[in-house]
């Protein structure tokens, strides 16, 4: 089975991640060194990580109204690391609801100003606030759809099945949240998987009865992702 290059570039990158907080967990507790001097933690850099390679997924999937969020994340994490460094001795320099509130207001704001038919953000659709339902038509959508969703969740749907040219790919970007696919039972679902402490649901099913086939790229960080078929 042909591995996609980019979920698997993204495994390797989450898999450095965690072998790196693995160490400094490690090389915390002998006393090596001290993140304690500097507000820090062994978990406050791990967390970083992720931020940062939130920040790298949002410049390659080109959601760039989501960027304030991790931007937030990191400005939370070392926010006494900063204040120390200024020398106003750890204290906060900007409450919590204020960063967080501002940081969706500007993912809303810019959401808006970017021409509809452009708008991408946490794997929605922007388009009809509220909802978290995405509707793939099957003619046009399948040849390289991607779907993201970070602390959320969708359900995708796939319309007029009938005229399916066959041989779709469907990548799956879930990072703690849920993401539910409807596929047509008819259709052989060829699927490539990268799993880090999340949980892909994909039924098994009977390949004399398909007649079609369909390809979905799976990568999940401790989030749910399933498929249903219909």
């Amino acid at each position: 089975m042909k591995v996609n290059r980019e979920v698997r570039n993204g495994s390797i990158f989450w898999g450095v991640a965690i072998i790196l907080a693995a160490v400094c967990l490690i090389l915390s507790s002998l006393n090596v060194f001290s993140f304690e001097e500097y507000g820090l933690s062994p978990w406050k850099l791990f967390l970083a990580v992720l931020c940062v390679g939130w920040i790298a997924k949002i410049f390659v999937d080109r959601t760039y109204a989501t960027i304030f969020l991790p931007i937030a994340g990191l400005f939370l994490l070392f926010q006494q690391t900063i204040s120390i460094l200024v020398g106003k001795g750890g204290a906060d320099i900007i409450p919590v609801w204020i960063v967080i509130l501002s940081a969706f207001l500007l993912v809303a704001g810019v959401g808006m100003v970017i021409p509809k038919d452009k708008r991408r953000i946490l794997g929605i659709d922007v388009n009809h606030p509220g909802r978290s339902e995405i509707y793939l038509n099957a003619e046009n959508d399948l040849s390289d759809a991607s779907i993201d969703d970070i602390a959320g969740s969708v359900r995708v749907y796939i319309t007029n099945k009938d005229k399916y040219p066959g041989h779709g790919r469907i990548k799956v970007s879930d990072i703690a949240g849920r993401v539910v696919i409807q596929i047509p039972k008819n259709w052989l679902v060829i699927n490539t998987v990268e799993d880090c402490v999340g949980r892909v649901v994909i039924p098994h099913q009977d390949e004399t009865v398909c007649d079609q086939v369909i390809n979905i790229d799976c990568e999940d960080i401790a989030g749910t992702v399933e498929v249903e078929f219909v």
